[in-house]
């Protein structure tokens, strides 16, 4: 999905410091609000991972079909990582981690980018 071909040191914090704020406000609203809700309102801890991780799989939709097969998984672990914490953190940093090595893949072995010093 990236379409520029030539990456400055910028761009690359640029694109960090979006994917870090667009995934705080992801797994804010997934695992912040809708897992504790559904955990205060008498869900069983697998029935709220269930229900999370089916709505966080369903939003990879326009992502395509191996998306959506590979956010079950991610978003199992991740509820249970934020039940276990207490806290979004592990969840985010996972994310983000995971975000960013698949972007920095694509672009290290896409034969048409280019990195600029400037």
């Amino acid at each position: 999905q990236l379409r520029k071909t030539h990456w400055t040191n910028s761009d690359f914090v640029k694109s960090s410091t979006t994917w870090f704020l667009y995934l705080a406000a992801y797994e804010w609203l997934f695992r912040g609000v809708l897992l504790p809700a559904c955990l205060d309102g008498g869900l069983s801890v697998s029935s709220a991972i269930i229900i999370n991780t089916a709505l966080y799989s369903l939003v990879h939709v326009p992502k395509g079909r191996t998306e959506v097969w590979a956010a079950i998984p991610f978003g199992v672990a991740v509820c249970w990582l934020t039940i276990e914490t207490q806290s979004i953190w592990s969840a985010l940093l996972l994310h983000v981690a995971l975000a960013l090595t698949n972007e920095w893949s694509s672009w290290y072995f896409h034969p048409d980018m280019q990195k600029s010093s400037s």
